[in-house]
């Protein structure tokens, strides 16, 4: 819920799609180009791309590893506990516009790393959660 906000928004900057505007991701579909250059964007660099809880580059930038191990079908309602593959999630610098989305979901080797895939360190709060804006 973190990501995008409790309100149901596709983005963390709402229901507007993806753009280099933004986020960090591919300028579009077909061109190959990221809108960054050759790395992704500055922690930050896109001020709209703030969940309501405070949380940056949510979507594109880097996708983020999960602790969920990955398995194809969601709905089959299997939970790994272990595997080779775990969950990415945001899309990255590298990715469609499309992909740069919370919910946007993808798989990553637990032994392989790549330029498009980082990880964000979280600490849960003590504090009583607040309602969500």
């Amino acid at each position: 819920m973190g990501a995008r906000g409790g309100g149901g928004l596709k983005y963390p900057w709402g229901n507007g799609p993806s753009s280099c505007a933004v986020a960090a991701t591919m300028r579009n579909d077909s061109t190959g180009h990221a809108c960054t250059g050759e790395r992704p964007a500055r922690v930050g660099h896109y001020p709209v791309n703030v969940s309501p809880f405070g949380a940056v580059d949510m979507a594109g930038n880097v996708e983020e590893w999960t602790s969920s191990w990955y398995v194809e079908h969601v709905a089959s309602g299997v939970r790994l506990t272990s595997g080779a593959s775990h969950v990415l999630r945001g899309g990255g610098w590298l990715s469609r516009p499309i992909d740069a989305r919370t919910t946007a979901r993808n798989w990553g080797s637990s032994v392989e790393a790549g330029p498009n895939v980082g990880y964000r360190c979280v600490k849960e709060s003590r504090e009583p959660r607040a309602e969500s804006r």
